[in-house]
Protein backbone atom coordinates (compact mmCIF):
# COMPACT_ATOMS: atom_id res chain seq x y z
CA UNK A 1 0.00 0.00 0.00
CA UNK A 2 2.55 2.74 0.67
CA UNK A 3 4.81 1.66 -3.34
CA UNK A 4 0.68 2.44 -4.55
CA UNK A 5 0.24 6.04 -1.84
CA UNK A 6 3.53 7.43 -3.21
CA UNK A 7 2.77 6.66 -6.28
CA UNK A 8 -0.53 8.02 -6.78
CA UNK A 9 0.65 11.37 -4.37
CA UNK A 10 3.39 11.67 -7.03
CA UNK A 11 1.05 11.66 -9.96
CA UNK A 12 -1.27 13.86 -8.61
CA UNK A 13 1.15 16.49 -7.68
CA UNK A 14 2.14 16.25 -11.31
CA UNK A 15 -1.98 16.61 -12.59
CA UNK A 16 -3.19 19.30 -9.91
CA UNK A 17 -1.08 22.32 -10.49
CA UNK A 18 -3.10 25.83 -10.97
CA UNK A 19 -3.49 26.01 -14.78
CA UNK A 20 -4.76 22.22 -14.91
CA UNK A 21 -8.44 21.42 -14.72
CA UNK A 22 -10.08 20.43 -11.74
CA UNK A 23 -12.84 18.89 -13.73
CA UNK A 24 -10.19 16.57 -15.72
CA UNK A 25 -8.12 15.89 -12.60
CA UNK A 26 -11.19 14.50 -10.82
CA UNK A 27 -12.05 12.17 -14.13
CA UNK A 28 -8.08 11.51 -14.06
CA UNK A 29 -9.19 10.37 -10.23
CA UNK A 30 -12.21 8.16 -11.31
CA UNK A 31 -10.14 6.26 -13.89
CA UNK A 32 -7.01 5.82 -11.82
CA UNK A 33 -9.29 4.32 -8.78
CA UNK A 34 -11.47 2.08 -10.81
CA UNK A 35 -8.59 0.76 -12.94
CA UNK A 36 -6.58 -0.06 -8.65
CA UNK A 37 -10.23 -1.58 -7.35
CA UNK A 38 -10.30 -3.88 -10.97
CA UNK A 39 -6.70 -4.97 -10.55
CA UNK A 40 -6.94 -5.87 -6.59
CA UNK A 41 -10.17 -7.56 -7.45
CA UNK A 42 -8.22 -9.63 -9.69
CA UNK A 43 -4.83 -10.63 -7.86
CA UNK A 44 -6.26 -9.95 -3.94
CA UNK A 45 -8.57 -11.15 -1.68
CA UNK A 46 -11.83 -9.35 -1.48
CA UNK A 47 -10.80 -8.15 2.35
CA UNK A 48 -8.24 -5.43 0.95
CA UNK A 49 -10.14 -4.29 -2.02
CA UNK A 50 -11.76 -1.55 -0.11
CA UNK A 51 -8.09 -0.54 1.13
CA UNK A 52 -7.32 -0.21 -2.09
CA UNK A 53 -9.85 1.85 -3.29
CA UNK A 54 -9.40 4.20 0.06
CA UNK A 55 -5.73 4.65 -0.01
CA UNK A 56 -5.52 5.55 -4.25
CA UNK A 57 -8.73 8.05 -3.50
CA UNK A 58 -6.40 9.66 -0.46
CA UNK A 59 -3.26 9.59 -2.40
CA UNK A 60 -4.96 11.14 -5.44
CA UNK A 61 -7.24 13.91 -3.26
CA UNK A 62 -6.04 14.58 -0.02
CA UNK A 63 -3.47 17.25 -0.66
CA UNK A 64 -5.16 18.64 -3.39
CA UNK A 65 -8.55 19.08 -1.66
CA UNK A 66 -8.74 22.71 -1.24
CA UNK A 67 -7.22 23.30 -5.08
CA UNK A 68 -10.26 21.36 -6.39
CA UNK A 69 -13.11 22.78 -4.01
CA UNK A 70 -12.45 26.80 -3.60
CA UNK A 71 -10.10 28.94 -5.88
CA UNK A 72 -7.92 26.36 -7.49
CA UNK A 73 -4.93 27.86 -5.32
CA UNK A 74 -2.93 25.31 -3.04
CA UNK A 75 -2.27 27.34 0.37
CA UNK A 76 0.66 27.22 2.21
CA UNK A 77 0.34 26.36 5.99
CA UNK A 78 -1.55 30.04 7.19
CA UNK A 79 1.71 30.60 9.68
CA UNK A 80 4.37 30.89 6.44
CA UNK A 81 2.15 33.28 5.15
CA UNK A 82 -0.99 35.44 4.91
CA UNK A 83 -3.55 33.75 3.60
CA UNK A 84 -4.59 34.48 0.20
CA UNK A 85 -7.40 36.97 -1.49
CA UNK A 86 -10.02 34.59 -2.52
CA UNK A 87 -12.65 34.96 -4.79
CA UNK A 88 -14.34 31.48 -4.62
CA UNK A 89 -14.63 30.57 -7.62
CA UNK A 90 -15.34 27.14 -6.86
CA UNK A 91 -13.65 25.40 -10.01
CA UNK A 92 -15.54 22.13 -9.58
CA UNK A 93 -18.84 23.13 -8.16
CA UNK A 94 -19.02 26.70 -10.26
CA UNK A 95 -19.36 24.54 -13.72
CA UNK A 96 -21.40 21.90 -12.20
CA UNK A 97 -24.12 23.77 -10.63
CA UNK A 98 -23.78 25.89 -13.78
CA UNK A 99 -24.69 23.26 -16.15
CA UNK A 100 -26.87 21.52 -13.56
CA UNK A 101 -25.21 18.38 -13.65
CA UNK A 102 -26.54 16.62 -10.58
CA UNK A 103 -25.35 13.05 -11.07
CA UNK A 104 -21.58 14.80 -10.93
CA UNK A 105 -22.16 16.53 -8.16
CA UNK A 106 -23.19 13.97 -6.07
CA UNK A 107 -20.10 11.99 -6.91
CA UNK A 108 -18.37 14.74 -5.68
CA UNK A 109 -19.96 14.58 -2.35
CA UNK A 110 -19.39 11.21 -2.36
CA UNK A 111 -15.68 11.53 -3.06
CA UNK A 112 -15.42 14.30 -0.92
CA UNK A 113 -16.64 11.88 1.92
CA UNK A 114 -14.75 8.97 1.46
CA UNK A 115 -11.56 11.29 1.83
CA UNK A 116 -12.73 13.54 4.71
CA UNK A 117 -13.22 16.62 2.82
CA UNK A 118 -16.91 16.98 3.36
CA UNK A 119 -16.09 20.28 5.44
CA UNK A 120 -14.30 22.16 2.55
CA UNK A 121 -16.62 21.29 0.10
CA UNK A 122 -19.30 22.96 1.69
CA UNK A 123 -17.64 26.26 2.62
CA UNK A 124 -16.81 26.05 -0.94
CA UNK A 125 -20.27 25.93 -2.02
CA UNK A 126 -21.24 28.72 0.29
CA UNK A 127 -19.01 31.05 -0.90
CA UNK A 128 -20.28 30.34 -4.25
CA UNK A 129 -23.74 31.02 -3.45
CA UNK A 130 -22.93 33.85 -1.59
CA UNK A 131 -21.03 35.32 -4.71
CA UNK A 132 -23.76 34.42 -6.84
CA UNK A 133 -27.02 34.41 -4.38
CA UNK A 134 -30.20 32.89 -6.40
CA UNK A 135 -29.07 32.86 -9.46
CA UNK A 136 -28.65 29.28 -10.36
CA UNK A 137 -31.62 28.01 -7.69
CA UNK A 138 -34.45 26.40 -9.51
CA UNK A 139 -37.49 28.05 -7.78
CA UNK A 140 -40.67 25.36 -8.21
Amino acid sequence: MNLLSEYYTEQAKKRSRPSDDPLIFLDYCATKTSEETSRASAVLPDTSWDAVQATTEKSLLLDHLDWLADGGEHKSPSFLSPPPLRSYSAPVIGPLVERNDAEKLRSLIAVFDRVEGVRKLVQAFKSFLAVRPGSYLRRQ
